[in-house]
């Protein structure tokens, strides 16, 4: 079980009401395929408070990621819990199956709100333009802290001046309800420009770095958190 950070970085001053952290970065899942087993998810949350305290020697604020399965699955849930007092974001991921899990969206947006009470975690919402998802999670989580916009689509706004209008549009509708802007896949500098004049606050790719994949040290934890509101339905 493999893990890598990457820096999220701002493009606009941090005195704008919207820049979520000067020194932010991503926690990710590294390996040579993603799991497929709940069980292998549970211990890398579980992981993960090791790795988080260790991230955060470098970051002022480390954003781990949570899909839809994992936002209901009440071993994860304590897991996460068991980051209170930290500075976490948590981003909420689109997977392709969440089409087909409405009801389950709406379960996974009650628990994400209830860290975000509980524990003080930022929600931001992750892969804006990917997969089958026509914003389900948006509506149903209301108003996040931040937006992630995916990686294809900023690409593809690379060379197509109709899909560089739609993401123009697209951020501008969250900058008119106050909520930040992140652009993933940022790689050149022609890169950064676009990123600019798209106006997204913040921006997040191999431009500033490339991630280096990490193998942590292996921990069992019986008892991770006291508790935490977590709905079933």
């Amino acid at each position: 079980m493999e893990y890598a950070v990457e820096p999220i970085v701002p493009l606009v001053s941090s005195t704008d009401g919207r820049v979520l952290s000067d020194g932010w970065g991503e926690l990710l899942f590294r390996g040579k395929s993603f799991p497929t087993d709940i069980d292998t998810w549970r211990e890398w949350y579980i992981l993960l408070q090791d790795l988080v305290p260790q991230a955060l020697q470098n970051f002022s604020k480390i954003s781990i990621n949570l899909d839809t399965d994992h936002c209901v699955d009440r071993d994860i849930l304590r897991a996460v819990h068991a980051l209170r007092g930290l500075p976490v974001a948590i981003e909420w991921t689109e997977r392709r199956k969440d089409y087909e899990m409405r009801d389950q969206k709406e379960i996974a947006a009650r628990n994400l709100l209830s860290l975000r009470r509980t524990c003080g975690f930022e929600i931001i919402l992750d892969d804006i333009g990917a997969g089958e998802d026509n914003l389900g999670r948006l509506c149903a989580l209301g108003e996040p802290d931040g937006v992630k916009l995916d990686m294809a689509l900023f690409h593809k706004a690379r060379v197509d001046r109709r899909v560089r209008d739609i993401v123009c549009g697209t951020l501008g509708s969250f900058h008119a309800l106050g909520i930040a802007c992140v652009v993933e896949g940022v790689e050149t500098a022609c890169d950064l420009e676009l990123a600019k004049m798209l106006n997204a606050d913040m921006g997040q790719g191999y431009f500033w770095s490339m991630p280096q994949t990490r193998v942590p040290e292996r921990r069992y934890v019986g008892d991770q958190s006291p508790g935490i509101g977590v709905s079933d339905s």
